[in-house]
Parts: C-alpha cells; sequence; structure tokens
C-alpha cells in the first residue's frame, strides 16, 4: 500500500453523501415508515465504519506504524 492507495481510499468517503441523499430523496418521495428509515441509517451506520476501518488499515501501513512497521525499519536512538 502507499499513499496513492490511501488517497483513493479517502475520496471514496463521497458515496456516503450520495448514499445520504439518495435516502433523503426516498423518504420524501416513497414516504419511508420509521422502521425502514432506521434500518436504512443503521446499514449506512455499518458501511461507513467498514469503509472506517479499512482506511486505517491503510493509514498504517503507508505510515508503517503497528504490525506493519519492521524492525529493521526502526530508527535507533
Amino acid at each position: 500500500m502507499d499513499r496513492f492507495d490511501l488517497e483513493n481510499k479517502i475520496t471514496k468517503t463521497s458515496i456516503f453523501a450520495d448514499h445520504l441523499r439518495d435516502l433523503s430523496g426516498s423518504i420524501l418521495e416513497h414516504d419511508l415508515s420509521k422502521d425502514e428509515i432506521v434500518n436504512a441509517l443503521e446499514g449506512l451506520a455499518v458501511l461507513v465504519e467498514s469503509h472506517e476501518r479499512s482506511l486505517f488499515d491503510i493509514f498504517i501501513q503507508v505510515f508503517k506504524l503497528d504490525g506493519y512497521n519492521t524492525l529493521s525499519e526502526v530508527e535507533t536512538i
């Protein structure tokens, strides 16, 4: 993984705004029930959390943090 993978993953976060706009349109146009709205929002929350974990994993790989850092790359003081 490199910084371009990280940048690509960050730019993909805009899709969640699109999903929220689609949901708001459905609420207005199709008179969704409270249960349908809550289920849609809970589903979006799961997607955001999943994306966040993936994004953070790429971040720690790019900056060689945690388990991705090898002893040969650690600077000694």
